[in-house]
């Protein structure tokens, strides 16, 4: 009889550690796999939400993606009598992402989980499960659920009373963050000279802006500050895509298109400065005047002010008589 020779303990162990070879070199390829296909996700959805921002200005007169302001102007009035549904002017200090964002939920635009990105890592993040639709009630001036919220920095915990709310902007502070996005800042002109006009909205927050603006995109460090210690290394915007040590993201350009980028100046828009075409960043204000206590490059002489021209992309917190003001990341 022929005997049947099975593995010996040595031999076992050696296949044990073949696959266990073969896992600790597919496991890393593995999770880069799974990464990659996450950032590729967060991307589309950039993309999905200024989509449906363009769907929007089809039906608007002008072409004008959301604008919250106008969606709920200031009625006409003449004495103590009120005209609703006739246009006055716009109401300016609405024009905030949460105000933005929520208009576009409330009108089916998209839905609030395309909001939040597939590789947040900011635990104030988080998708609005309890968008509330039943608080849409135009008839009552209530165009959108204002308990949607767009409070990346935590600014509620200690620093603002919880209980304040108001008509239209719901309570000012709340300890979540519905959306990861970053948007164009869309406030108009809200302050003199008369002489400047909102260029950066009426010729890029349109329907038919061309390729080299952004309006849209993963969020940046504060100020987009790339070399400070406090603002950019330790910035949680950092381990949202790419390498950990050094900023990477998606923009969305004013024709839909997305490219990745590694750093800030994801455009190929061209400022004058005192240095001649200097390259815009576009999570700051380049042409902020030197008497709002900005550092510019771009707002010399004639240069237009911090509502023109340039791309600058944030999640807008308030809107103010000079403009818009950016959230940015709490830092460990």
């Amino acid at each position: 009889m022929k005997k049947t020779r099975g593995f010996t303990l040595v031999e076992l162990l050696v296949v044990i550690a073949i696959i266990a070879l073969l896992i600790g070199l597919l496991l890393p390829a593995l999770a880069k796999a799974r990464q990659s296909a996450r950032s590729t996700k967060d991307s589309s959805q950039i993309n999905q939400t200024h989509k449906g921002m363009l769907i929007y200005a089809n039906s608007d007169k002008k072409n004008r993606l959301p604008i919250p302001g106008m969606k709920y102007p200031v009625w006409y009035q003449n004495g103590a009598t009120v005209y609703k549904g006739r246009y006055g002017s716009e109401r300016q200090e609405i024009n905030s992402s949460k105000n933005l964002y929520s208009l576009c939920i409330a009108e089916g635009y998209f839905k609030p989980n395309i909001l939040v990105g597939t590789t947040e890592v900011n635990d104030a993040v988080e998708v609005d499960e309890d968008y509330d639709f039943s608080s849409i009630r135009p008839a009552e001036n209530k165009y959108w659920d204002t308990g949607f919220s767009a409070n990346i920095d935590e600014r509620a915990e200690g620093s603002c009373d919880d209980e304040v709310t108001d008509e239209w902007q719901g309570n000012t502070c709340p300890d979540t963050c519905n959306t990861s996005y970053a948007h164009m800042a869309i406030h108009g002109k809200t302050s003199p000279p008369a002489n400047k006009a909102n260029l950066r909205r009426s010729q890029n927050w349109v329907n038919y802006a061309g390729s080299e603006h952004v309006v849209m995109g993963t969020r940046g460090t504060r100020g987009g500050d790339e070399s400070s210690e406090t603002h950019y290394a330790k910035s949680p915007t950092l381990q949202l895509h790419g390498p950990q040590d050094r900023w990477n993201g998606y923009f969305c350009f004013g024709d839909n298109h997305m490219e990745y980028e590694e750093s800030f100046y994801g455009t190929n828009y061209m400022c004058i400065g005192s240095g001649g075409n200097l390259p815009d960043n576009v999570f700051w204000r380049d042409f902020g005047p030197s008497d709002q206590g900005q550092t510019s490059q771009c707002a010399t002489g004639d240069i237009p002010a911090a509502w023109e021209g340039d791309s600058w992309i944030g999640i807008t917190r308030t809107v103010n008589d000079f403009g818009s003001s950016h959230a940015w990341d709490k830092r460990d």
